[in-house]
């Protein structure tokens, strides 16, 4: 009777589908997996254990350019090799975003970050883009020097003082202007403002302890528990804040139309359509029917989230650079001097000449990658050389790993993209151009230091984005 049961265990697991990615998995190393289990138990933890255990396991197989983990049933091909992450993420067998993706959709819904339908991603990403072309982005500008700004004043009152956290500074500032512009909406007076990307940063600490434990990845599971219970509230509380946006927009547009002053091109003097301007437009006056309410949070809230959160994550990360090598925070100090001067405020016009800047912000994001792990699935059986994927995997890159490979010596120009392919960041041109600014005025007015003394020292905890475990350790004071 027990081989019976065995048996027919074995075959609701090992079934035709499967029989390539066993097949697949025999030929490549990896860690030792229990039956149905895999090898998901060695990740069961916090945050930061979560990510030595992975990173351990890059560093363990670091001679294999692949090498293979069973996550319970599912095969993950990992790799840090450069090829490879080429290949695939070129392939449009991996366009479709890991199903662990969408444990997050009580969070970012159908956004573009996590959208698995390839068709609806497509079009929403190709209705999106017009909203960070270079005229809107350089339209931008006034705004990104104006909470640049602010944001200096705001500093002077904790010159000097280590307990403070300046990343919530920088985050708080860039929710505020991604509000501005890509939104079109003032939050000053908005109180959840200021907690808004605290609330996403833990519901993404959640998301990532669910992803790697196999029991809460059973819904019922984790809605019960405690951990759950808190995503939920956590997304609750996002989401809410996200829709008062939209709210005030819809209600300022009304305005608007009243006064006829909308939905004019800059080319003739009048008003170019923000992101939310033209998702609310042809939704709600043009009758297209292209995005549902909840569709137009999804994306708004993908927007501020992601954006906001990552601008300020790297450029807290650079200063930390700047802070550890004093010496290359002279000569960038050189540079905006030279390019802007002592007292003018940035231009568009300045910023292609802050090379060095530039070269600075791309060896934070090479040696601090945004994500320091990516993942897709396989929707096609996908060839890289040595080793053929197979249809059904997915695969994990290990980013981090990939550009710490010379993180020893800091080389401004050494840069190696952290994501591209069809799926890459829609806002990058809009990252740089706020970074730049938000930096330059920074380093102009203040001198950064850290008690990090090299980037080892920096223990990294497993989250969407990369994140130090112990915070990020900077003060500062006036050059003045």
């Amino acid at each position: 009777m027990d081989t019976i049961k065995s048996n027919r265990l074995l075959t609701f697991f090992y079934t035709p589908k499967k029989r390539n990615l066993y097949k697949s998995a025999s030929k490549l190393p990896g860690p030792y997996g229990l039956p149905i289990v895999g090898s998901s138990l060695r990740f069961l933890g916090q945050a930061s254990d979560i990510y030595k255990c992975i990173d351990g396991l890059f560093l363990e197989y670091h001679s294999a350019n692949i090498f293979k983990v069973w996550f319970g049933t599912k095969l993950v091909y990992c790799t840090a090799d450069a090829k490879v992450f080429d290949i695939v993420f070129t392939s449009p067998h991996a366009l479709r975003k890991e199903p662990f993706y969408n444990l997050g959709d009580k969070l970012f819904g159908g956004g573009l970050f996590s959208q698995k339908s390839i068709p609806k991603w497509r079009r929403n990403r190709k209705f999106i883009t017009p909203a960070f072309n270079s005229q809107m982005l350089n339209s931008f500008m006034e705004v990104f020097v104006q909470r640049s700004n602010e944001l200096i004043e705001f500093m002077r009152q904790y010159e000097k003082k280590k307990d403070v956290d300046l990343y919530d500074f920088l985050s708080r500032y860039a929710l505020k202007t991604i509000c501005d512009t890509a939104m079109g909406v003032n939050i000053d007076t908005e109180p959840e403002g200021d907690s808004f990307n605290h609330w996403i940063e833990r519901a993404l600490e959640i998301l990532i302890e669910r992803i790697f434990n196999i029991y809460y990845q059973i819904d019922i599971i984790f809605c019960n528990s405690a951990l759950g219970k808190e995503f939920l509230d956590l997304c609750d509380k996002s989401r809410s804040f996200t829709r008062k946006i939209i709210v005030k927009k819809r209600q300022q547009m009304e305005e608007e139309k009243k006064n006829k002053d909308i939905y004019y091109e800059a080319a003739e003097g009048r008003k170019l359509l923000t992101f939310i301007d033209m998702l609310l437009k042809v939704t709600y006056e043009d009758n297209k029917s292209y995005f549902t309410d909840e569709e137009i949070v999804d994306e708004t809230i993908t927007l501020m989230g992601a954006g906001s959160d990552t601008t300020s994550n790297t450029n807290a990360f650079a200063l930390v650079l700047l802070g550890m090598h004093q010496d290359i925070q002279e000569k960038v100090l050189a540079e905006i001097l030279e390019v802007v001067g002592p007292e003018r405020n940035v231009c568009v016009d300045d910023l292609p000449h802050l090379k060095f800047l530039e070269r600075v912000i791309k060896e934070t994001l090479r040696v601090f990658p945004v994500g320091p792990i990516l993942a897709r699935t396989l929707d096609g059986d996908i060839n890289v050389g040595d080793h053929v994927l197979s249809k059904g995997g997915s695969i994990c890159f290990g980013v981090l790993r990939l550009h710490r490979k010379n993180a020893a010596k800091i080389q401004p120009g050494s840069y190696v993209p952290f994501s591209y392919g069809p799926r890459n960041c829609l806002g990058l041109r809009y990252a740089m151009m706020t970074m730049k600014v938000i930096l330059a005025t920074i380093l102009r007015r203040y001198k950064v230091f850290t008690d990090y003394k090299s980037i080892e020292e920096i223990d990294i905890k497993c989250s969407v984005m990369t994140r130090p475990i112990n915070g990020y350790k900077l003060y500062y004071e006036s050059r003045k």
